[in-house]
């Protein structure tokens, strides 16, 4: 037993996504895209960690995954989705080979919603797969310890910079201005995500709103 946690140990030096803060705070965050997880990652390990699953931390540190603190973010699908578009053009204009940079070709945010958000597009890109698939197992059941809300992202950081016994504040990195995303929307734009994003929406509770 000894020797397999020493080998896990070494394991998880060299895993992809696994960062020293981890270890140090004895805690996971699995980096769900815009929800705020950039500013997380920062004020609580001081680096960013990038957009793995908990299923994977799960596959690969099963010695500790148990034992550590794990917790996610996730953010009302529709005002995520607007979110994720206006920042693709930001990204592109730093990174012009980002992988999101397809996104940059349509020309407004109802063209993309109209011809590129579907079930089968949804998977195949980190920034837009379901929420739901970041924290639960391969039978879908849910594998973290905090669920935290962009909503009330001040109060549920304090939680857990709290729990982890890290003084830290919450700063603001990546983070992309926009009005309510209810203006955005058109009732058929709205329906498209109501249907591929049904899990999301009834899982963490979240519905439409207008203001």
């Amino acid at each position: 037993m000894i020797f397999q946690k020493i080998k896990e140990r070494l394991h998880r030096k060299y895993l992809d996504g696994w960062i020293d803060g981890f270890d140090k705070t004895r805690s996971i965050f699995t980096h769900i895209p815009k929800s705020a997880g950039t500013s997380i990652s920062h004020a609580l390990y001081g680096e960013d960690t990038w957009h793995y699953t908990m299923r994977y931390y799960k596959d690969n540190v099963m010695f500790v995954f148990n034992d550590y603190f794990k917790f996610a973010f996730v953010r009302d699908p529709f005002d995520r989705l607007l979110s994720t578009y206006l920042y693709s053009f930001e990204q592109f204009k730093r990174h012009p080979a980002t992988s999101v940079a397809f996104v940059t070709k349509y020309a407004s945010f109802e063209d993309f919603i109209l011809d590129w958000i579907n079930e089968e597009n949804i998977k195949n890109h980190y920034f837009f797969l379901p929420q739901i698939e970041y924290i639960t197992d391969t039978n879908g059941n849910i594998i973290i310890d905090f669920l935290g809300r962009f909503e009330t992202l001040e109060e549920d950081f304090h939680f857990i910079a709290r729990k982890m016994g890290v003084p830290t504040t919450l700063g603001k990195m990546n983070a992309t201005k926009h009005n309510h995303y209810s203006a955005s929307y058109t009732p058929r734009m709205r329906s498209i995500v109501e249907r591929v994003y049904a899990v999301d929406i009834s899982t963490f509770g979240y519905e439409y709103k207008s203001y």
